[in-house]
């Protein structure tokens, strides 16, 4: 399988923050920091690997659940 670079680096990135590993967590983001849109693809791959995640544990209103803890988190 072949993984473009900024979804390997987001791969990491959960990787490091579900494991609680602090340096492995700063390397990525340093990594990112190092290429030209690295920050900003970084952001995509996460938001895309976020929303695939919601669709799995609710495929039939994945959206609604997003939109409804947008709002509580700004309620917050």
């Amino acid at each position: 399988m072949t993984t473009s670079p900024a979804r390997s680096l987001a791969l990491r990135t959960m990787r490091a923050v579900a494991d609680d590993n602090r340096e492995t967590l700063t390397a990525t983001l340093r990594a990112a920091a190092g290429q030209p849109g690295g920050v900003m693809a970084l952001i995509v791959a996460l938001a895309e690997a976020a929303n695939a995640n919601a669709q799995a544990l609710a495929p039939d209103d994945w959206r609604e659940q997003l939109a409804f803890i947008e709002t509580v988190e700004e309620e917050s």
